[in-house]
């Protein structure tokens, strides 16, 4: 298993933080109030479907509603291997780091 992009990283943590509640729009809606960044609908949807076709993603289709003009929603959920990515990035990520100083103090 490789690395993960760091926009696939955050999509993942996205979902894992959405438990069960992250649909494109969800996912979408947290990065953009999460990250200093404006994340298009098509951008998050490309990563989404790289990220299922990887094994890193399961989905399930919730009930249509009226709203949506009957069409129902897909929620993702991070898959044993997309949470093993995860888990790799942050351990790196933990390694990597650690014994900096805060950076704050080097402005």
């Amino acid at each position: 298993m490789g690395y993960i992009t760091r926009q696939e990283e955050m999509v993942l943590i996205a979902i894992y933080r959405l438990k069960g509640d992250a649909s494109l729009v969800s996912i979408r809606r947290y990065l953009n109030d999460n990250t200093e960044n404006h994340w298009r609908m098509s951008s998050v949807y490309i990563l989404l479907d790289r990220l299922q076709k990887a094994g890193y993603l399961e989905y399930s289709i919730g009930d249509p509603t009226p709203v949506r003009g009957g069409r129902a929603k897909k929620f993702y959920n991070l898959s044993a291997e997309g949470l093993k990515a995860l888990l790799k990035v942050q351990q790196v990520n933990n390694l990597l780091w650690n014994g900096l100083p805060d950076l704050k103090t080097a402005l």
